[in-house]
């Protein structure tokens, strides 16, 4: 990499990748060089090359490649029932969140029975409140409680890794909405899979306690 200032800033430039400079130098060597030639000067003294900013600047990059980086226990997978959601007609018209909850509810429909049937199982929100853990986290997806515990205790792998679940629960809480539709595609596995980690139907609350001027579901769950 060469690295130098303009306008008080400094300016790393990168080779394309696998290519090193004809004079086989090293990058930051080669592109010092160029640049003193371009200026007239020695090889060895380069206008506005500063040695401790460009270490500097190479050293932030690193740091934010190492944020970036993907986490060692992601999974990458195949999409699963592409047949049968070519039979889907279209999506148009609805939110991504719509795509997400129709799903969701046609698939733990098909395991469960419908909503409000009588062998589907209900869980009130005392009981959930209970399962807030490290390892044993259950979570609500459109007033559908789902227990994510075994991800955490390492007895599942979730595609996204372990750090994205325990994520929810430091900053999302139990009521997983937001973060559900954030970083679920509907043409994923997820629903497909989610009736394997279903409990129940949420009961004992209306889930948009907004609309009624109540304490949101976090800080119910929360305070308990």
């Amino acid at each position: 990499q060469g690295c130098q200032t303009h306008g008080g800033s400094t300016i790393v430039a990168k080779p394309p990748a696998g290519q090193r400079p004809a004079t086989g130098r090293p990058p930051v060597a080669a592109a010092a060089a160029a640049m003193a030639a371009a200026a007239g000067s020695p090889p060895n003294v380069v206008p506005g090359l500063e040695a401790d900013g460009c270490k500097e600047a190479n050293k932030e990059e690193g740091e934010e490649d190492a944020k970036s980086a993907r986490s060692d226990d992601t999974i990458w997978e195949e999409a699963e029932g592409k047949d049968e959601d070519d039979l889907v007609e279209t999506t148009v018209g609805q939110t991504k969140q719509q795509t997400l909850y129709i799903r969701l509810e046609h698939f733990v429909s098909q395991k469960f029975g419908a909503k409000g049937s009588s062998q589907r199982p209900m869980v009130h929100i005392d009981e959930v409140s209970k399962h807030k853990s490290s390892e044993d986290f259950w979570c609500i997806i459109d007033n559908k409680v789902f227990d994510l515990g075994p991800f955490l205790r390492g007895e599942a792998k979730h595609p996204g890794g372990k750090s994205i679940l325990t994520r929810q629960l430091s900053l999302g809480g139990q009521d997983a909405d937001d973060r559900f539709v954030r970083w679920h595609h509907p043409s994923g596995n997820t629903c497909r899979r989610a009736p394997d980690y279903f409990v129940g139907d949420l009961e004992g609350m209306p889930k948009d306690t907004k609309k009624f001027g109540m304490c949101p579901l976090n800080c119910l769950l929360r305070g308990r």
